[in-house]
């Protein structure tokens, strides 16, 4: 949540589009965003891992094509991660987890522009993930200022949350 904030705080008073934020009415979680920069360098950098480091703050493990997997914190931490079931490049890509929810990210170019569309599905519509999905929005946030902005560096100085796992989050930049 704070991450999100603070990211659209910074947008407000530069004068920037705002990233949606989690509309904790409604069980459809599915936002879009315009990021000044080609699909092919969005995607690139939401599924070569150490340009999802950079911006995510994460560490993670990428295999990238169909029945490849992805983990937040590396195969070490979650070794089974979840799995590509849809990989195009440059256009849209599917992350199937364990419990069955999905994580679809579709890519549009116009004008050397990317509309990125993500959305969240196969949870119980009666509990939807919300903090999971906060974290996508915040991650949003960070991947259209990493491609915008020429002096973009991390909001964080320093993680530390109880209960997660040593090693899962990264701030190198």
């Amino acid at each position: 949540f704070w991450s999100l904030a603070i990211a659209n705080l910074a947008d407000y008073l530069a004068g920037r589009e705002l990233t949606p934020k989690c509309d904790f009415t409604s069980n459809e979680l599915r936002a879009s965003v315009v990021i000044d920069a080609a699909p092919d360098e969005v995607f690139d950098s939401m599924t070569q891992p150490e340009q999802f480091r950079r911006w995510f703050g994460a560490n993670v493990d990428i295999e990238p094509y169909v029945g490849g997997r992805f983990a937040m914190g590396g195969f070490e931490l979650d070794p089974g991660g979840a799995k590509f079931v849809e990989f195009e490049p440059g256009r849209k890509a599917t992350l199937r987890f364990a419990d069955g929810m999905t994580d679809s990210w579709e890519l549009e170019g116009s004008d050397g522009k990317t509309r990125l569309t993500a959305v969240q599905s196969g949870f119980d519509p009666a509990n939807p993930p919300y903090p999971g999905w906060t974290g996508w929005l915040s991650g949003l946030a960070a991947l259209r200022r990493y491609h915008e902005l020429p002096q973009w560096r991390t909001i964080w100085r320093q993680i530390e949350i109880a209960g997660v796992p040593e090693g899962m989050f990264s701030i190198d930049q």
